[in-house]
């Protein structure tokens, strides 16, 4: 008997009483609801699925809802959210990932998280040349990184839809323009040059 099973026991959907009359109407749906794939062992993975075919039921699960758990699956694990839950055969169409969609990006009012800073400062003061893409060049501490490359000798490209400060100020090169085609075109002037 799996763990899922020795703790749940006989237990049906029928068999819990708060549900009777309810899900024949159709106005509840019961879930199962694992926390995240950095919280749940392969194992319990497993027995968790077996219960969840037993009792017909959905599940749910968190992939990536904070900045930390993707790197948290990914060291202890050695995969990706999405290949763990593949691996124990979690990953199918009776589950529902919550938080999936959470980019790696900063949205206003976020901190940027201290790693990426210190990482995006160290490449500031070492590059010889610095891309920068559809930003207002206004919002800190990401508006100072542009300076720090500046001050190193780097040149810098700016590409956005309108000018910023950096346009008059430290770009070298403005490229103004939707984002997609001016890189577009700029890495095919490169290539050319080739």
């Amino acid at each position: 008997m799996n763990r899922a099973s020795h703790l749940f026991g006989a237990l049906s959907i029928a068999g819990i009483p708060p549900f009777n009359g309810y899900a024949s109407k159709q106005l509840i749906s019961t879930a199962m609801q694992p926390h995240s794939p950095y919280t749940c062992s392969p194992e319990l993975l497993r027995d968790l699925r077996a219960l969840q075919e037993r009792l017909d039921l959905v599940a749910t699960i968190h992939l990536n809802q904070l900045w930390g758990e993707v790197a948290a699956v990914k060291e202890q694990r050695g995969l990706l959210p999405t290949e763990y839950l593949a691996r124990c055969e979690f990953l199918w169409d009776r589950l529902v990932a919550i938080k999936v969609l959470r980019p790696e990006i900063v949205f206003f009012g976020e901190a940027i998280p201290f790693a990426a800073l210190q990482s995006s400062e160290r490449f500031a003061h070492m590059c010889d040349a610095m891309l920068v893409v559809g930003t207002s060049a206004t919002v800190e501490p990401a508006a100072s990184i542009p300076h720090i490359a500046k001050q190193h000798g780097a040149r810098i490209i700016e590409i956005n839809p309108e000018p910023t400060p950096l346009t008059r100020t430290i770009s070298d090169i403005s490229l103004m323009g939707p984002a997609g085609a001016m890189v577009s075109e700029l890495v095919a002037a490169v290539e050319a040059r080739l």
